[in-house]
């Protein structure tokens, strides 16, 4: 079991990472959180309860309106008339980052983050078109302060404004905009986000038919995160999980222990 990007993830998050032979690697994460980076196991002690046998529910959730709504209107641009949101995920088979560009009502197009760095000799650029406009887009790596690097989007026309945002700004938006659940007194924000494969050429290839729910929260400061496949979610019994804290310094298996049931389109959360 691996973690979805979101952001997402949140849903769930887009980064980028570059290395070469002469150049220390640097990875800039513009998602929603840099935990979606891995995509843990559940936990070794995971195991199916019947209904009824393993704590209280706290939560029933509909999933069909959260399918990808972390994509935050406030990291977006205008392209004419269309509003575009910008927002983040990560390969399913390759683990490399991505930025999607979404309009509304339309279709997404995705970016590969390697090919967006802008880092000392690195120089690399997007180029791509969107309801008839030209974009060019890169990462502005700051290789001291990751969460000051930019996200910079401009159009070839010079007469309209381009369109820049930090990944801490990223990262904040699609936080805030991810559903909030309270589990043992403590928040957490709910990512339900589609996965998605690259290509041998690092371009995106479609979507993988799996959908990603992970549950976020913050300590220490940091943004922690969570992560199941749906369908490894049953609809007849509970899933006991406790996975491991994926972006916690001491990461680690237990800090967390739900139950979790898929039950008529709605995620069932329980909790001793």
């Amino acid at each position: 079991m691996r973690f979805a990007a979101v952001a997402g993830l949140i849903s769930c998050a887009v980064g980028a990472s570059a290395q070469t032979a002469d150049l220390p690697s640097i990875h800039v994460d513009v998602s929603a959180v840099r935990a979606l980076a891995q995509r843990p196991a559940p936990g070794e002690g995971a195991f199916l309860a019947a209904p009824g046998a393993y704590g209280r529910l706290m939560h029933s959730i509909s999933l069909a309106p959260l399918l990808d709504a972390a994509r935050s209107e406030r990291t977006s641009f205008l392209s004419g008339n269309v509003r575009v949101r910008v927002f983040g995920g990560k390969s399913q088979n390759k683990k490399n980052w991505f930025v999607g560009f979404m309009t509304e009502g339309g279709e997404t197009q995705f970016r590969n983050g390697k090919k967006m760095l802008h880092w000392a000799v690195l120089n690399r650029t997007v180029h791509f078109e969107i309801v008839g406009r030209r974009y060019s887009a890169f990462i502005d790596g700051k290789i001291t302060d990751k969460m000051a690097s930019r996200l910079v989007v401009q159009p070839e026309d010079p007469s309209q404004p381009s369109a820049s945002w930090s990944v801490e700004e990223l990262s904040e938006a699609a936080y805030d905009a991810a559903f909030p659940v309270s589990i043992g007194g403590k928040e957490y924000r709910l990512f339900y986000t589609r996965d998605f494969n690259e290509d041998e050429k690092g371009e995106f290839a479609g979507y993988t038919g799996d959908r990603s729910i992970s549950l976020l929260t913050r300590e220490g400061g940091k943004l922690v995160g969570y992560h199941w496949f749906e369908r490894e979610i049953p609809a007849d019994r509970i899933l006991v999980s406790a996975p491991k804290a994926v972006g916690a310094e001491d990461a680690r298996a237990g800090a967390l222990s739900v139950g979790l049931r898929i039950s008529g389109g709605a995620l069932e959360i329980y909790s001793r």
